[in-house]
């Protein structure tokens, strides 16, 4: 039986799939989300169309347990249980306690205020050291848009991979197709809206990495009506960051921006980890190679490698690595012959090491 959403407090919303509840957990004694399918547009749909309807939404949420049953990282939201029970499906994930961004960006439009830039690259990073782990998963989470995006106490999580890709579940998966389109405009690839065949790409979900930070930068929501009033398109353009998004951010941010929502692919951020590393580089003690590693000068001049792998999340805005960390002073010939091979091809890029 589907709980009621009429003067339901614990009704949480209604996604194009399920209807979403605050539930309880009442072995462990913790809060929940429980999700059922729903039926988008019901009041106008034949009897026919209902039941081809509810058929996709227990597709979609099928596939979302599946993909969330095999991964588990801080900045994901958990999965609990998956179940039927009177003939009604159920998807029990962790409840991530807090506001999601598109609520925020609609208290500080009324407020006119923004997030600082340090919140920007906080809250950025930690979606890209979670992106970068879906990604080695090959799971494309393809709606990264404000109102997937939840603030906790803590950490950014990410939430609803009904609609995400799952790259090992089946060949076809690495190509998208036409009816793959989904996600909210503005925040997906200007690409994904033409009748080609694409290949899947880490670019899909990068990119949207760029246009949400578009909206914490000038606090406001990309509206595809809006931008196609003021630029033609609905779709990021160069037009659009020069006017709206480079007098609100330092030029280094903005140029971050630009590389992540370039029109062309190819001239995007090759991946998550690589994304993660222009942002380490701000500070000026990163740097990056095209081998895949990151490199970084510690406090008592250590020369550290963590390659994309090594990589795990990000909290209170401190970057938090795994243990496998290489560092020339503690190892011994092997790996440092290792390392002076990775220092050298720094250095033959440019980066001073």
């Amino acid at each position: 039986m589907i709980p009621s959403k009429k003067n339901n407090p614990d009704f949480l919303g209604a996604g194009g799939f399920a209807y979403v509840f605050r539930g309880k957990d009442v072995l462990k004694n913790i809060p929940v989300v429980l999700k059922v399918p729903r039926i988008f547009d019901e009041e106008s749909k034949s009897e026919l169309e209902k039941r081809e309807s509810i058929k996709e939404s227990i597709k979609q949420i099928e596939a979302e347990s599946r993909v969330l049953a095999e991964i588990s990282f801080p900045g994901v939201v958990s999965y609990i249980d998956y179940f039927r029970e009177g003939g009604q499906h159920f998807l029990v994930e962790e409840y991530a306690d807090g506001r999601n961004l598109n609520s925020y960006l609609a208290t500080k439009g009324k407020e006119g205020t923004k997030f600082s830039e340090e919140e920007v690259i906080r809250i950025s990073l930690n979606l890209l050291f979670s992106v970068n782990y879906l990604h080695l998963h090959e799971i494309f989470h393809r709606d990264l848009n404000p109102g997937n995006i939840v603030l906790t106490k803590k950490i950014p999580k990410i939430i609803d991979f009904g609609t995400s890709k799952h790259l090992a579940s089946k060949v076809s998966a690495s190509f998208f197709t036409h009816s793959d389109r989904i996600g909210v405009p503005c925040y997906h690839p200007p690409e994904l809206d033409s009748e080609d065949k694409i290949k899947a790409s880490s670019t899909y979900d990068t990119y949207s990495i760029g246009a949400l930070m578009c909206s914490m930068i000038t606090g406001k929501f990309l509206d595809n009506d809006e931008m196609r009033g003021k630029y033609g398109v609905e779709f990021i353009t160069r037009k659009y960051l020069e006017a709206e998004v480079k007098p609100l951010c330092n030029p280094k941010i903005f140029d971050i921006i630009v590389k992540a929502t370039n029109l062309r692919p190819s001239e995007r951020f090759k991946s998550a980890f690589h994304f993660i590393a222009d942002f380490l580089s701000l500070s000026g003690e990163y740097i990056v190679t095209d081998q895949g590693y990151i490199c970084r000068l510690d406090q008592d001049h250590k020369f550290q490698i963590y390659s994309h792998k090594d990589i795990t999340a990000s909290i209170f805005g401190d970057y938090m690595i795994h243990d496998n960390i290489i560092t020339i002073t503690e190892r011994g010939k092997d790996e440092r012959s290792r390392i002076g091979t990775i220092e050298h091809d720094a250095r033959a890029e440019g980066y001073v090491v």
